[in-house]
């Protein structure tokens, strides 16, 4: 999880098609992602409009929430938090680290 936290990141902070009033806000929050969810449907034989589906991304998710706050948090132990840390949910005692704003983006639109 933290190798695809950080992976995300990098790639979303190298694209070349950020306008460039949108690129400072992305650089302050550092979104991270974790991406394939309708791949798994596919490979699992459920419809994505299914209630199968609404009950597999809310076990999915649970976990990849969970791993990926703790992914980022263990970076930020490293690296330092996200630069607009301080005027976030985050800024409190239970979470005094943490890398990225978001960790469950979806590109392009966490973007």
């Amino acid at each position: 999880m933290e190798k695809s936290i950080s992976q995300t990141a990098k790639a979303v902070l190298g694209k070349r098609y950020l306008k460039k009033d949108s690129s400072g806000k992305i650089m302050k929050n550092r979104p991270g992602s974790n991406g394939g969810f309708a791949d798994m449907l596919i490979k699992l034989g459920i419809s994505y409009d299914s209630p199968g589906a609404v009950a597999q991304a809310e076990s999915v998710m649970s976990v990849i929430s969970k791993e990926s706050k703790n992914a980022s948090a263990e970076l930020a132990k490293k690296r330092g938090n996200f630069p607009a840390y301080n005027k976030s949910i985050y800024n409190n005692p239970q979470t005094p680290f943490m890398r990225n704003a978001t960790t469950t983006t979806i590109a392009p639109t966490g973007t």
